[in-house]
């Protein structure tokens, strides 16, 4: 239930314009998400926001029932619905349930509402949240024998970060430090994981537990 009569979610106009998303970032991110979820060994897995389809397609194909919630019918998910409301689903419903770059699109005052829902669904959750941050690095190799790569993460903490059509919030940006974030997660949840995806250095990722 919206707390906030005058937030209104955003829908997509046109659901086509997600295959102009489809880029090799989507499958990075997909491939964390089907490791991280398989982690759990599940059964029965929650999809908030369907994306481009990925990880509903792979889940599938592995045999693992899933259930995709998106605020846009558009986009043909299973259920119409709000991570901030899922009380169309019983309690513990499922193994797993996967948040990918989804809170940051709702106000910030909604993320204890929306994890505390997703923690009355699921018994594990991944929550992966974008990082704004710098990340100079050195690569020192010798092929084929040694690769090591040094780097180092500078946040934005100077930079107030300004709604841009999708994101209300973002991780290091002024006023959301990471140790403010974590500090949110587990005032609902065990963390049972964190770490930032190197692979696409704008997601931080949570493995959580209820």
């Amino acid at each position: 239930m919206n707390q906030d009569a005058a937030f209104v979610p955003k829908v997509q106009i046109n659901a086509a314009s997600y295959r102009e998303r489809l880029g090799l970032t989507s499958f990075i991110n997909a491939s964390y998400q089907i490791r991280d979820c398989l982690r759990f060994d599940p059964q029965r897995v929650l999809i908030i926001g369907g994306g481009v389809g990925l990880e509903r397609a792979i889940l599938r194909h592995l045999g693992v029932d899933v259930t995709v919630l998106d605020i846009d019918g558009a986009l043909g998910p299973d259920v119409v619905g709000s991570v901030d409301d899922l009380s169309m689903f019983d309690d513990k419903q499922f193994d797993v349930v996967i948040a990918s770059h989804v809170l940051e699109h709702l106000p910030f005052e909604y993320l204890g509402k929306s994890c505390q829902e997703i923690a009355r669904v699921g018994r594990h959750a991944l929550i992966y949240l974008p990082f704004a941050c710098l990340v100079p690095e050195v690569t020192v190799a010798v092929q084929p024998l040694f690769v090591k790569t040094l780097r180092v993460r500078i946040p934005l903490f100077w930079k107030e970060h300004k709604f841009n059509g999708e994101h209300y919030w973002e991780i290091g940006t002024k006023g959301y430090p990471l140790r403010r974030i974590r500090a949110e997660i587990k005032k609902v949840f065990s963390i049972l994981d964190e770490y930032h995806n190197w692979d696409w250095r704008y997601s931080y990722n949570f493995l959580v537990m209820s």
